[in-house]
């Protein structure tokens, strides 16, 4: 499946939020979400400067009040040259279209520089992942120049199907002194699908079940047999289906559009309800056989639809009707309000139901056809 961003493209945040407008009282009064915390340094040097200041009262020393002023002004500038490398500062997450349990995903974070004038540098972003219950820290150890942006990757394996959030928890920065520490939050929440892991399962021969046969070619458009005609590319449309040639004479992606060959076309149904299943563990590997499933006969050209109880039926003709099913199965929970339906009578429809030792088949017409 392919990945592509589906953030906005102006969902910038910072600490002057969009508009990128920001006051100087925001400077000595931080607004809420934003604060400012001495490190392990800046304490030390803090309580370093309150002995020099009370011995510079107590003998009246110049030297020492000197010292104590170059220590007081180290910390101010240091909070004021924290805060001028946050105000340019804009951040936001993008996430992939697909993210599939025990396959490594990506979450980018962008960053950009707003300013004319002045870099940035030495930040940490903290990104939360909900579905892991773990804070990521990513850095900006080096500069980013005036007006550049900048994509900071987070790299995870989800372990479980859901609908979770990624978060960006605090941004922090130590710069320039390391005196003080600066942090605001990220204000960024995206959320994200994980989809079911693949399964491996056990096709098992039916006699009639018609799942191994091969049809005749026809005239009707689809994606086998002998070509018909070429058409402009649409989104979903396969890689292999593209006519390179045909596309470079034309300047824009061209697809050929073959004959459909005449062969038994199936519906996937999965029932949630929970007379079926009984234990979280068994419906989890029900939905990941579901999915397997459905994928492979997609990639066989013999998916006709998919549907859930209760739920509309998803009528497959592309990858995003695919990825459409995937999603719903994502969000799928056992439930308890639905009754059986008994025989649902619908031709070439495969369903999946609980076997013995926490397996999970599927059965075509009533005969069962694999095994997971």
């Amino acid at each position: 499946m392919s990945v592509e961003s589906i953030d906005s493209k102006d969902n910038w945040s910072g600490i002057s939020g969009n508009a990128g407008r920001f006051r100087l009282k925001d400077l000595f009064i931080p607004p809420q979400g934003q604060k400012v915390v001495p490190t392990s340094a800046g304490i030390i040097l803090i309580l370093i400067g309150l002995c020099l200041g009370l011995a510079a009262y107590n003998t009246e020393n110049n030297i020492l009040f000197a010292a104590f002023s170059v220590l007081l002004s180290a910390i101010i500038i240091s909070g004021v040259i924290c805060w001028a490398n946050f105000k340019n500062l804009r951040w936001r997450i993008e996430t992939g279209k697909t993210y599939r349990v025990g396959e490594e995903g990506e979450i980018s974070l962008c960053l950009r520089n707003e300013s004319n004038k002045f870099s940035v540098m030495c930040f940490r972003f903290d990104v939360e992942l909900e579905e892991q219950g773990i804070v990521k820290p990513l850095y900006l150890a080096g500069r980013l120049g005036n007006g550049e942006e900048e994509n900071l990757i987070c790299r995870f394996t989800p372990r479980q199907r859901s609908v979770t959030q990624v978060k960006l928890d605090d941004v922090v920065s130590s710069f320039p002194f390391g005196f003080l520490s600066k942090h605001a939050s990220g204000n960024c929440t995206k959320e994200i699908t994980v989809w079911p892991a693949r399964v491996d399962y056990t096709k098992l021969s039916s006699e009639g079940g018609g799942i191994y046969w091969q049809g005749s070619s026809s005239s009707e458009k689809g994606v086998t047999g002998e070509l018909l005609n070429h058409r402009q590319y649409e989104r979903g449309d396969a890689p292999k289906m593209i006519n390179w040639k045909a596309s470079a004479r034309q300047g824009k992606l061209i697809v050929k559009q073959n004959a459909l060959e005449k062969q038994n076309l199936y519906a996937i149904h999965v029932d949630p309800s929970s007379f079926l299943w009984g234990g979280n563990e068994i419906f989890e590997r029900m939905c990941s056989f579901a999915a397997s499933f459905a994928e492979d006969l997609f990639r066989l050209g013999r998916l006709e639809n998919c549907s859930v109880e209760g739920v509309a039926s998803i009528k497959i003709r592309r990858v995003v009707d695919l990825e459409s099913f995937f999603d719903v199965v994502s969000r799928l929970q056992i439930n308890r309000s639905i009754n059986p339906i008994g025989d649902r009578r619908i031709h070439n429809s495969i369903t999946f139901a609980p076997l013995e030792a926490g397996s999970v088949g599927a059965f075509l017409n009533g005969k069962q056809v694999a095994q997971a």
